[in-house]
């Protein structure tokens, strides 16, 4: 029987992400993999992203570094059309939205990422964890709870989207001296990762 590998996909949004790793790893409706989506944004129906893959177990829930309720702000364009992109954790700091958009706010249940690992480490003690994070900024706050609490471990691949631009506004964004502290703050992540051992990849 051939060992289990985990994929967790922090920050499912509309799938999209999910779609791009099949295609790496070959993961729907293989009976190797097991596969769970987090994505907290309640406009989002996560269930009938995948109507026909039997191995993903959805949460509606966003990933953090505690057992709690948060405000999450949803953006749109409209207050018709709330689309998900760029939706955030209202505790996570970001000086770069845009102008004309539309937000809202909802209160969602987060999880403690570094106890669900433990959790699933337990059920599936020789199963290969690869995490896909795309979670707007909170990645930070999560990859640092990983290491300080050594769960970080437990993930053989880390694939994250970081979002360093975040601390900075837009016009900023466009300093060269600005980029390159971005990308200072983004390599300074994967290099703590990677200290612990695990491979660390940037996505986007």
């Amino acid at each position: 029987m051939s060992q289990k590998k985990i994929f967790l996909d922090c920050g499912t949004n509309f799938g999209q992400g999910l779609k791009q790793f099949d295609k790496k790893f070959n993961l729907l409706n293989h009976p190797d993999w097991l596969i769970y989506c987090f994505e907290p944004n309640n406009n989002i129906k996560l269930c009938e992203l995948f109507p026909n893959v039997r191995n993903i177990t959805y949460k509606n829930k966003a990933v953090w570094i505690e057992d709690t309720i948060l405000e999450f702000r949803k953006q749109g364009h409209n207050k018709k059309k709330l689309t998900g992109l760029g939706s955030k954790l209202e505790c996570v700091e970001k000086k770069s939205n845009p102008a004309n958009c539309y937000f809202k706010l909802d209160r969602v249940v987060a999880i403690d990422f570094a106890r669900f690992l433990q959790e699933l480490v337990i059920g599936h003690p020789d199963a290969e964890i690869y995490v896909k994070m795309d979670i707007e900024g909170a990645e930070f706050q999560v990859i640092d709870h990983l290491i300080h609490s050594n769960t970080i471990q437990y993930i053989k691949e880390l694939y994250c989207e970081c979002h360093g631009r975040f601390r900075f506004s837009l016009n900023d964004q466009k300093l060269l001296e600005t980029q390159i502290e971005i990308q200072r703050v983004e390599n300074d992540l994967k290099k703590r990762v990677e200290n612990c051992g695990v491979t660390f990849n940037f996505w986007h």
